[in-house]
């Protein structure tokens, strides 16, 4: 059975950032799983926002803006569990603020690290959706980028409760709000100059994740894989189908 670690290519010591929408934090957590799986240690966080881990998602979370504080209580948990989570603090809203992107690259270096993967964009929980000026905030020393789309957001209207920055998405994508939302549109505004991957530096490696493959017909999973493939040439060579809500997570690679 593929796993996320053969799928994503996990080459440790690396980073890897998870960007887009559509079930980040469900793939952040699923792979930090199989990592500490095979006898590693993995670090979670983010360069943006997210909520706290649940315990069976990691066994520790670190708060602190201070790089050498966090270093060296990093370095310690890790000695304890394969696994944990830092950020910055936790704010009023009960989410936790993200860290500087250049300290996710300390925490690969300096704290015994196999994988620290960062969520480094926000989406509303919404399965589709097109960056402001200011995203994706991916750390500079980040070899993978996961560019993550929902499924589910395939077909339906091009408004507000399916896409987070709608109106962005719309002139990426070429569709008009309001119009369905289409495979083609999708990859058009994922592979723009201005898209989802605007900010992923020529050294990064990008594999796609097309998530909630339970939601649509197979057929329509891989024909999006496929219209991503089609778009993205030269740019990405394959692209990962997922269902993350199923233990074991499925999983589909198109090539």
């Amino acid at each position: 059975m593929t796993s996320l670690f053969s799928a994503l290519e996990i080459d440790p010591p690396q980073m890897a950032a998870i960007i887009g929408s559509g079930g980040k934090t469900s793939l952040m957590y699923a792979l930090a799983e199989e990592i500490q799986g095979r006898g590693l240690r993995v670090i979670t966080t983010t360069t943006t926002k997210i909520f706290p881990p649940l315990a069976e998602q990691s066994p520790e979370l670190i708060l602190t803006e201070k790089p050498e504080d966090l270093i060296s209580r990093a370095t310690k948990a890790l000695g304890k569990h394969r696994h944990i989570t830092v950020a910055a603090a936790q704010l009023e809203s009960g989410k936790l603020d993200g860290i500087k992107p250049d300290l996710a690259g300390l925490l690969l270096a300096h704290t015994g690290a196999d994988v620290v993967i960062a969520e480094a964009d926000g989406s509303r929980g919404l399965p589709i959706k097109a960056p402001a000026a200011h995203e994706p905030v991916i750390p500079g020393l980040a070899e993978l980028v996961v560019p993550v789309v929902g499924l589910s957001g395939l077909r339906q209207p091009l408004d507000e409760e399916t896409v987070f920055r709608a109106d962005i998405f719309s002139d990426l994508s070429g569709i008009p709000m309001g119009k369905a939302i289409t495979a083609n549109g999708i990859a058009r505004a994922l592979f723009h100059p201005n898209g989802t991957l605007r900010r992923v530096g020529p050294g990064m490696r990008v594999i796609p994740v097309l998530n909630q493959s339970d939601l649509v017909d197979a057929a329509v999973a891989c024909a999006a894989a496929e219209a991503l493939l089609a778009v993205g040439t030269g740019r990405i060579t394959k692209v990962v189908i997922t269902c993350l809500t199923r233990r074991p997570v499925e999983i589909q690679v198109i090539a």
